[in-house]
């Protein structure tokens, strides 16, 4: 039987969580350690130990890749991946994130970190990082990462 009635989760009725990846398309996601803690679904770049460690993304930070969902994170902490913790990071490939602002499909992204969210990116080459559906202001939505270290944080 056929279900009738919406999924209710996360967002009311939405298409994932925040770094919950989006399909089965080719994904490049690497693993490092959480440096001071880390959410889901957020550009992280590399931390004090570049080759072991990565951390939140700040102003003009060089992104390695995007956080992704785990089902084991930490939803009750004050982190989603506390310090210390294992934390698988997308380098390429689609997955669900939140929109700091309006955004359209074929976009290019960007991260606002005073909006918390990824919006509507100003690059004048194609690096392939897009957004894949449109959105408003904390939307889920899906973007594409191929190229991750053009991605602009403000």
């Amino acid at each position: 039987m056929a279900q009738t009635k919406p999924m209710e989760w996360y967002g009311g009725n939405a298409p994932g969580v925040p770094g919950m990846r989006s399909n089965a398309t080719v994904e490049t996601v690497r693993s490092f350690a959480a440096e001071d803690g880390v959410e889901a679904g957020v550009p992280v770049v590399r931390g004090t130990a570049p080759d072991k460690q990565v951390k939140a993304a700040a102003a003009s930070g060089v992104p390695v890749g995007v956080t992704v969902w785990d089902p084991a994170g930490d939803e009750e902490g004050d982190a989603y991946y506390p310090d210390g913790s294992a934390v698988p990071v997308m380098t390429e490939g689609d997955i669900w994130v939140t929109a700091g602002g309006d955004v359209a499909a074929g976009d290019a992204v960007a991260y606002d970190t005073s909006a918390g969210g990824f919006t509507k990116g100003t690059e004048s080459t194609a690096s392939g990082n897009m957004f894949l559906t449109a959105g408003a202001k904390g939307d889920i939505v899906e973007i594409h990462i191929q190229n991750p270290a053009l991605i602009v944080v403000s």
